[in-house]
Order: structure tokens, then C-alpha cells, then sequence
């Protein structure tokens, strides 16, 4: 089971949607455009303790010129709650315990966020990025029917492993509408944001594992 790659771009779709919040807190580089940009969309999201989307993730192998696309759904609760669901992998989380779900092999493990809060949690790997980076506006382009600006965010040293990083924020509502990054490998990773709610009132049993029938359970607390 690819549990490792999917947390990894499970991760980076969560770095996508929590990102702003803190970036202007953190930015330690950039035009004052692209932080005015990031200041107003981390006003939009301080006021919302929820948030719902759902996503199209095409990953490019650059090795083997190989183009990997799938879908799925983001729920982010209050705290460090979150669901990740795609078709084959569900990540939940509770603030406290982390459930990974194989779907086709009906298995799921089972960790303590504490333990692995250095490489899951989203909010510690967002200021862990954020910190090396400084964003700069190219301008405007229109994604998917919304005016966005197109920010584009450099690391400050060449062993990064993002090597560069490019957002579309929507003008008018001042969320994410696609990101894109380039890795150390040179492959590409693209995210298409849609339908994004925010401050909807979300169950907490949405952030609970519902156990299936004869689910191979690896309990790793």
C-alpha cells in the first residue's frame, strides 16, 4: 500500500488550502502586492473555522513521462481535524488519532498524531514551508471562469524540495483556485480547486473512522 506517496499529496493538497492563513505571518520575502494579496485571503479564512472543497490532482512523472489524474473531496474542522477522501485512500483525523484507509484492500492503519505531527500535521508543515519561501504577482489570468491573480513563490535555497510554487487567488472571493509546484525531481504536481466552502458547520463525525466489516486494522500507537 502507497500509504507514504499519498499522505505526501494528501499534504500538499492541505498546504494548499491552509497556506494563506499563516503566510503573511511568516513570508520573510516578497513584493508588497503578493503580501496584500495573501493579507486579504488570510482575512477570508481567519473568519472561517471550516472548510469544505473538492479537488483534481494531475501529477506528471517527468522520469517516465507519465500523467497521473484523480479527484477527491477536502474537509478541514476546527483544530488540526481534516478528511481527505479520494477513491482508493481516506485520511481522517481527529485532532488526535489518524486513521489511513486503504479502500481496495480494506485495511487501515492506525497512528497517534503526536507521533507523526512533524510530517502530518498540517498546520506545523505549512509554517515549516512558508518560511522558505518569498512570493512575488505575475499578474492576472483567468482559471476556470474566475479573474485570479497568479502569485509565484521561490524557495531561498536550491535544496528545497518545492522548487517552485504558483497560485491563482480568485480577485473578488480571495480563495485558491489552482497551484501548481514543481519538485526537486522536476516532476509536476497541479491542483484545480472547486466548489470551496467555507464556515459550514461540519459533524465531528466526519473526522471519526467508521470501522467496515472485516477491515484489516494495523495499529501503530
Amino acid at each position: 500500500m502507497k500509504v507514504t506517496t499519498f499522505r505526501k499529496s494528501a499534504l500538499a493538497l492541505v498546504l494548499l488550502q491552509l497556506i494563506f492563513p499563516f503566510f503573511n505571518q511568516v513570508l520573510s520575502a516578497g513584493d508588497s502586492k503578493a503580501k496584500e494579496i495573501i493579507r486579504k485571503v488570510q482575512q477570508k479564512f481567519t473568519k472561517a473555522q471550516t472548510l469544505e472543497a473538492e479537488f483534481t490532482q494531475t501529477f506528471h512523472w517527468t522520469m517516465v513521462d507519465e500523467v497521473q489524474t484523480f479527484n477527491g473531496k477536502l474537509l478541514i474542522g476546527p483544530g488540526d481535524k481534516f478528511r481527505i477522501e479520494t477513491q482508493e485512500q481516506f485520511i481522517i483525523c481527529d485532532g488526535k488519532t489518524v486513521w489511513t484507509y486503504d479502500i481496495p484492500n480494506n485495511q487501515v492503519i492506525i497512528d497517534d498524531l503526536q507521533k507523526t505531527e512533524s510530517t502530518l500535521l498540517p498546520k506545523k508543515l505549512l509554517v515549516k514551508y512558508s518560511k522558505e519561501f518569498s512570493a512575488k504577482l505575475l499578474g492576472k489570468e483567468t482559471i476556470g471562469g474566475f479573474l485570479c491573480y497568479h502569485l509565484q513563490l521561490l524557495p531561498h535555497t536550491e535544496d528545497n524540495y518545492i522548487q517552485k510554487m504558483d497560485v491563482w487567488i480568485d480577485g473578488k472571493q480571495w480563495i485558491t483556485r489552482r497551484l501548481s509546484y514543481v519538485d526537486v525531481n522536476q516532476n509536476v504536481t497541479i491542483y484545480e480547486i472547486k466548489n470551496m466552502i467555507l464556515g459550514k458547520k461540519l459533524s465531528n463525525d466526519l473526522f471519526q473512522f467508521q470501522f467496515p466489516p472485516q477491515v484489516e486494522v494495523i495499529d501503530m500507537r
